[in-house]
Formats: structure tokens, sequence, C-alpha cells
């Protein structure tokens, strides 16, 4: 599911990855109880609650994560 610099960047972040079975397992299962969100894997579904609640608690745990992450995003382009 993922390119190389998905995969180098969970890396350097320390995000785990779903099994991509375990993925499409969840998303069947939503589809077939007519789920309009689904949350998969931990902590996200903890990070969605708390997020609800305390926004700014997760955007500050989060950030050094964006930090790290950043080197691994392409600048787009304002010209064609």
């Amino acid at each position: 599911f993922n390119t190389d610099a998905v995969l180098r960047m969970a890396q350097v972040v320390k995000m785990a990855l779903d099994d991509p079975d375990t993925v499409a397992r969840a998303i069947v299962a939503a589809i077939q109880a007519e789920r309009n969100e689904a949350y998969i894997g931990w902590p996200e579904k903890l990070f969605v609650r708390i997020n609800a609640l305390w926004p700014r608690l997760v955007d500050n745990g989060v950030r050094k994560q964006n930090q790290q992450a950043a080197q691994f995003v392409r600048p787009v382009s304002t010209t064609q």
C-alpha cells in the first residue's frame, strides 16, 4: 500500500503500520455496517477520542513527528 518514502518516514518517526489484511477487513466491516467512519489501529483510536476533547494535546504530541516527517514531503510547485 505504501511507497518507499512512506515506509522510510514511518521508520524515522517510529510509526507502526497496520497490516494490509487488517485494514481491508476493517474497511469491509465498516461498509457492511454502513458506518461513515472507521478508526483502525492503536493508538489512532485513542487519538481520535482525545483530539475531540483536547485538540492541542494531540497537536503537541505529534509535532515532533511532523518535523521529522517533513523531510519526506516534496515541495509543491506553484508553476506548471
